[in-house]
């Protein structure tokens, strides 16, 4: 599977092996390709912006020095070329552990208990 480290700023993929391709390793949802891909560009010392047509523009940032970058197409292909088991969660996986618990305490209400409860 996957190895990462996360820390402070993120997930730091370590490692992934090849034998292992129907494992998965989800990053929070709150995550974004774009979003990434900013952050990656912010460490090499580029500010990424974004227009409404969805163009990037890059500029360096002011005493930081400006390593080259690849253009969010490049970004993105690599990440499919090379990591297809890492992906952004889906929204609905942050609500399951809720939603699963609501279930089966819904479950394990008598049919008693339900019209009780109707009735209130």
């Amino acid at each position: 599977g996957v190895r990462g480290d996360v820390n402070e700023s993120g997930v730091t993929i370590v490692e992934q092996a090849d034998d292992e391709a129907t494992h998965h390793f989800d990053l929070p949802t709150h995550w974004s390709k774009r979003g990434l891909y900013a952050r990656f560009c912010e460490k090499r010392g580029w500010k990424v912006t974004t227009d409404h047509e969805g163009n990037n523009t890059a500029k360096g940032i002011d005493g930081k020095e400006q390593e080259p970058i690849c253009v969010r197409a490049t970004f993105e292909n690599y990440w499919k070329a090379h990591y297809p088991n890492i992906r952004i969660g889906r929204p609905s996986c942050d609500i399951w552990s809720d939603c699963h618990t609501c279930h089966h305490k819904f479950r394990t209400l008598s049919e008693k208990d339900l019209v009780c409860q109707k009735a209130k």
